[in-house]
């Protein structure tokens, strides 16, 4: 491929070559335009079609040799200035959480939950405004510690689970390539079949992931929700069994109230969306109180539509169940819309 007429290579180093001869003419960055707009392309194959029957010198070598740095420097300048992408506007950023932000996150979502659930309660109340502050504190404590404990033991299965499926993969495959070795067939073996059940089962356990949304500037964890393999539309919610399709959930989606109206929230959406494809999910699903009308306006304006609604018996906490269909290509395996 180095010496190979036409390559990548090749044609860098007659840009390179030709950025020389014209960089005291026109000046570095025009050149660069220029080039890359396609105005050189006639001196290029020109250059081409002149080196066919000559040889370089030396000197010309070199100085192709200095010229292709100078020439990538530009490009980058080029793609970081007008030519390039935009820079992220936002002041977070989106990643994984750690074990290291299980407590941040479990305070976060203990004190959204519990302020949501006061909140109706103090407006209507405004005399019991003291008691409930108390009740408030207490419910979001509660909430803390047993979202952190169901949260590391969360990660920790998602981890085992990992390892599981590795290592399952690896004496299948073993196993299979020794069968086919000693022309016997062992996927259609009742061991096989077991193997196969269980390294799903392991790959349905290794689907969690809790996203924190994390400021740029003091490193401060401002929202955060948690998506999983669940079955939201079921007749009877866990741990009752169900028959009921393995859906893409997300849960816990909180947003700190300082960093509300930001866009936060649809950021979190958007890589749960990406996160969602990349499992080769076709839809996310996600529950929503009836009172709060700021974020079934949110959902409903990023595609969200409703599923079904709680029984009237859900007095304390009726929910909305809604969810987005995904766009996902034709090479993917696995269709769960139903």
């Amino acid at each position: 491929a180095r010496g190979a007429r036409g390559t990548p290579l090749r044609r860098i180093g007659v840009v390179a070559h030709h950025a020389m001869r014209l960089e005291n003419r026109i000046g570095a960055k025009g050149e660069l335009k220029e080039l890359c707009q396609g105005k050189g392309s006639q001196r290029c194959v020109w250059g081409k079609q002149h080196r066919k029957g000559s040889t370089r010198s030396g000197l010309e070598r070199a100085a192709r040799r200095q010229c292709v740095p100078r020439v990538a420097a530009l490009v980058d300048e080029e793609r970081s200035g007008d030519g390039g992408a935009e820079p992220s506007t936002t002041n977070w950023k989106i990643r994984r959480a750690t074990f290291d932000d299980i407590a941040v996150v479990s305070t976060i979502c203990g004190e959204g939950f519990a302020a949501d659930s006061t909140e109706g309660m103090k407006e209507a109340a405004p005399y019991l405004s003291s008691w409930l502050d108390f009740i408030q504190d207490w419910y979001a404590h509660s909430i803390s510690n047993e979202l952190g404990f169901q949260l590391r033991k969360a990660l920790e299965k998602q981890i085992t689970a990992s390892k599981t499926a590795k290592s399952l993969r690896s004496r299948y495959d073993f196993i299979k390539e020794r069968s086919r070795q000693d022309s016997v067939n062992f996927e259609s073996s009742a061991s096989a079949r077991m193997m196969r059940r269980s390294m799903a089962s392991a790959k349905l356990q290794r689907m969690l992931c809790c996203l924190v949304a994390e400021c740029r500037e003091s490193g401060r964890i401002v929202g955060t929700c948690t998506v999983s393999m669940n079955t939201p539309d079921a007749q009877l919610p866990p741990p009752f069994p169900s028959n009921a399709v393995q859906r893409f959930y997300i849960g816990n989606m909180v947003v700190h109230p300082d960093f509300r109206r930001r866009g936060v929230a649809t950021d979190l959406l958007k890589r749960c969306e990406l996160l969602a494809k990349r499992w080769e999910c076709d839809s996310t699903w996600l529950h929503v109180a009836i009172a709060s009308l700021g974020a079934q306006e949110l959902y409903k304006r990023l595609g969200y539509i409703t599923k079904s609604v709680d029984p009237w018996w859900m007095v304390l906490e009726r929910k909305y169940l809604f969810y987005k269909r995904l766009e996902l290509p034709r090479s993917s395996k696995f269709k769960r819309f139903t």
